[in-house]
């Protein structure tokens, strides 16, 4: 949305200026997770982590972001299975009528 890209330009200024704010990378994960950028989100979570262990905001935060990357990854291995399985599945009956 519009205010996730305003938020991150203005966290993006503020990083320029600090870049272990733990507020304004907290708040860019966010917008990258609202967003569906996960893997930059997961980053800034991580970052967020690395400085302050104990925020149990950006724990979760990270959680979340892990599970929605390993559903995306079995979201695609499954639709590429089909594929591959529909793709062979035409093959072999193209080289029977042959």
């Amino acid at each position: 949305t519009n205010k996730d890209k305003f938020l991150l330009n203005s966290v993006e200024e503020a990083l320029g200026l600090d870049k272990n704010n733990i507020k304004a990378l907290y708040r860019r994960g966010t917008a990258y997770l609202t967003l569906g950028e996960v893997e930059k989100a997961l980053a800034d979570f991580t970052r967020v982590n690395e400085l302050e262990p104990e925020n149990k905001a950006a724990i979760n935060q990270t959680t979340i972001c892990k599970q929605k990357i390993k559903q995306y990854e079995a979201e695609e291995r499954a639709r590429y299975k089909n594929m591959f399985t529909r793709f062979a599945a035409a093959d072999g009956t193209v080289s029977k009528d042959n």
